[in-house]
């Protein structure tokens, strides 16, 4: 009678085995995969601008403000000191305004703005660059 049992026994955990291996097993839909992310592109570097401030021909008296756009990016503002501004930096790291145009513009205390003449374009860089010579002219003040 043992030997009955025990045939039962192996018989039973063999069906349970079969059981669970067939309730493990998957034919349903194969597991997502994640597709990889393609390598980020490399940083670009600003570009710094600093110069001679002109309007209607003669130096920007200090405290305008002056700054840079390309599209819907507004870089930081500076003032003006007599004549000049200093470290006007452009950088917008997104790759949608690299190699656009920059326009420069100096506003007054109301809002208005007036638009240089000069303008440069944004380019990838890899080491910041600067121009210390970047002449802005203006036809008027604000």
């Amino acid at each position: 009678m043992t030997t009955l049992l025990r045939s039962r026994s192996v018989l039973l955990l063999f069906a349970l085995a079969m059981t669970l291996l067939t309730a493990c097993s998957s034919d349903g839909d194969p597991t997502t995969t994640i597709t990889p992310t393609p390598p980020a592109l490399p940083p670009t570097w600003p570009q710094v601008y600093s110069g001679p401030a002109i309007a209607d021909g003669v130096p920007v008296p200090e405290g305008f403000t002056i700054l840079a756009r390309i599209d819907d990016y507004e870089s930081p503002s500076v003032q003006t000191l007599p004549g000049r501004y200093l470290a006007l930096t452009v950088a917008p790291f997104e790759e949608k305004w690299w190699d656009k145009e920059i326009r420069f513009y100096i506003l007054g205390s109301d809002g208005t703005e007036v638009e240089a003449a000069e303008s440069d374009r944004y380019e990838q860089r890899f080491q910041p660059t600067s121009d210390l010579q970047f002449v802005l002219t203006f036809p008027r003040l604000p």
